[in-house]
């Protein structure tokens, strides 16, 4: 599967997510099996994103995947009223509106790709 594909399949469903941003996404087996979904379809993804240019939208795509796993694996008790998750959610929020209209990262956001054929950075 080519990138391009993959993230024309899961992007929408992401939009919708965030967009929806709420204390609902933390400890969701519904979020948890979409993120599994999506790391199960970039297993077969051929150009991975270290090897490229980014797509239009694709690393705001991976920039809510990483909050999206933070959120899914706390607790909805008490975790709903940390600040910090707070801000998260409000960020994730936030970027729906960037992913919809495939912008990019604003500049104070970063992704960093790991691949296995990539030394770490120092």
């Amino acid at each position: 599967m080519q990138a391009r594909a993959f993230l024309e399949q899961h992007r929408q469903r992401m939009v919708d997510v965030a967009k929806q941003a709420s204390p609902k996404l933390l400890g969701s087996a519904e979020v948890a099996a979409f993120l599994d979904d999506v790391h199960r379809g970039f297993d077969a993804v051929e150009d991975r994103p270290s090897g490229r240019e980014p797509l239009p939208g694709e690393e705001v795509f991976w920039w809510c995947v990483t909050i999206l796993e933070d959120l899914s694996e706390l607790p909805a008790s008490e975790a709903a009223q940390d600040p910090y998750v707070k801000l998260m959610l409000s960020q994730l929020r936030d970027m729906a509106p960037r992913l919809e209209r495939l912008e990019p990262l604003p500049a104070d956001h970063r992704i960093y790709w790991f691949d296995d054929l990539e030394p770490l950075p120092e």
